[in-house]
C-alpha cells in the first residue's frame, strides 16, 4: 500500500508503475489483465474429469481433498466457488506457497489441487490437467478444457492483475504499455492431459 501511494503522486510518464493484483490498490489507472486457474490431479486420481470429481464428492461429502498455495489467495477462492457452483464439499489445505502443495500433489497426499498458470506450465510433465477456470479455454494451453465445458456448465474464475500508473498518464503511453504486457505470453504449454498420460 504504500507503494501504492508513492506511484499514484508519482509523474504520469508511465515510467514510474507497479504490477497488482486488487482492483482497488490505489487511485492509479490500471492496466489489467486476466489469467486462469488449472484444475491438477495426481496422475493416479480415480477422477479423469471435473464431471468425475463431482460425482464422486457428491457421492462421498467431505473426502477429497485438495491444496492451494494458502488460505484466501485466489486458487483457495475459486475452489470455494467450485463447491459452492458444484454443489459438494471438498476439504482445503492450505500451504505456505503452491511449492508445498506440489510436492504433496506428485507424492499422492493430495489428490488434486487449483493452481496458478505459471506454475501448471512450470510443472506439466508432473500431474494431469482436467481444466482450466476460464470461462473460455487459455490461449496459452488451448488443449485443456474449461470447467464449464467438463461437467459445470456457466462456471468461470480468474486470476485478476494489472499494472497500475499514476493517474493522469496519457493515453498514448498507457496503449504503449497496454501493449507492451498483451503482447506476453507465457513460453509453452501443457501438453499432458489425462489422455495423454493413459497413452504413456
Amino acid at each position: 500500500m504504500i507503494v501504492a501511494q508513492d506511484v499514484a503522486k508519482a509523474d504520469p510518464d508511465g515510467y514510474t508503475r507497479f504490477p497488482s493484483i486488487r482492483r482497488k490498490t490505489s487511485p492509479a489507472s490500471p492496466l489489467t489483465g486476466a489469467s486462469p486457474l488449472v484444475v491438477a490431479v495426481n496422475p493416479s486420481f480415480a477422477a479423469h474429469s471435473v464431471a468425475e470429481v463431482i460425482t464422486m464428492a457428491r457421492a462421498d461429502p467431505g473426502k477429497i481433498h485438495f491444496g492451494t498455495g494458502g488460505l484466501s489467495t485466489t486458487p483457495h477462492m475459486t475452489a470455494e466457488v467450485f463447491e459452492h457452483d458444484a454443489g459438494i464439499k471438498l476439504v482445503h489445505v492450505a500451504y505456505r506457497g503452491e511449492a508445498g502443495a506440489t510436492n504433496d500433489l506428485l507424492a499422492g497426499q493430495i489428490p488434486l489441487m487449483f493452481a496458478n498458470l505459471p506454475w501448471a506450465i512450470s510443472k506439466a510433465a508432473l500431474y494431469v490437467a482436467l481444466a482450466v477456470t476460464s470461462a473460455k479455454r487459455s490461449p496459452s494451453v488451448p488443449e485443456i478444457p474449461t470447467i464449464a465445458e467438463s461437467g459445470l456448465p456457466g462456471f468461470a474464475a480468474e486470476t485478476w492483475f494489472g499494472i497500475v500508473a499514476p493517474a493522469g498518464t496519457p493515453a498514448d503511453i498507457r496503449s504503449k504499455l497496454n501493449a507492451a504486457a498483451r503482447a506476453r505470453r507465457y513460453p509453452g504449454a501443457i501438453r499432458r492431459t489425462r489422455h495423454d498420460h493413459r497413452q504413456q
